[in-house]
């Protein structure tokens, strides 16, 4: 089971951006959105060391790139294990700011990290996100767990854990 929620944020972030209404007699005016190239951005899939992810509670062998179909993130993901997974951790990092991310979750909470501004959300009950500012964009970190797994720790407690590890590595 994957989730899909970061790639479907950005999508909509991104729709909204470039978003403007127009008139019969006017035609739509688009602003041209600029986001730095994808390059650019810290990628959690190379810059986030296997000692890291194992202290993170995943296993650095269960790494997958996704790809996320939108040129201003790097969206990298594990799980516990390789077999039947219980626990999967995501993290995109996006040239979209805080502010924008905070206006798309009206029922997050204000957070702090390490010394960062950030958010956190639980869009569905096995499920917990925390975003963080990073530069002019964020990291966003997703904690989730398997349905199947049994008595599993609670997902904000972990995000905000790998949040907590993560943040001194941050650029």
């Amino acid at each position: 089971m994957r989730t899909r929620s970061a790639p479907i944020l950005i999508a909509a972030l991104a729709l909204s951006a470039g978003a403007c209404a127009s008139t019969p007699d006017q035609p739509e005016e688009r602003p041209e959105v600029t986001a730095p190239a994808t390059a650019a951005l810290w990628d959690p899939c190379t810059e986030v060391a296997p000692d890291l992810v194992r202290q993170m509670g995943v296993d650095p062998d269960t790494k997958t790139s996704t790809a996320t179909a939108q040129p201003n993130s790097k969206y990298c993901t594990w799980h516990d294990s390789k077999a039947v997974w219980a626990y999967h951790l995501g993290i995109l990092s996006t040239s979209f700011p805080l502010e924008a991310i905070r206006r798309t979750k009206p029922a997050a909470i204000e957070t702090a990290v390490g010394g960062r501004a950030g958010i956190q959300d639980r869009p569905a009950d096995r499920q917990c996100e925390i975003v963080l500012a990073v530069g002019t964009g964020t990291v966003y970190i997703q904690a989730s767990d398997n349905p199947a797994a049994r008595n599993p720790p609670d997902p904000c407690t972990r995000a905000l854990d790998v949040a907590n590890a993560l943040a001194p590595s941050l650029p």
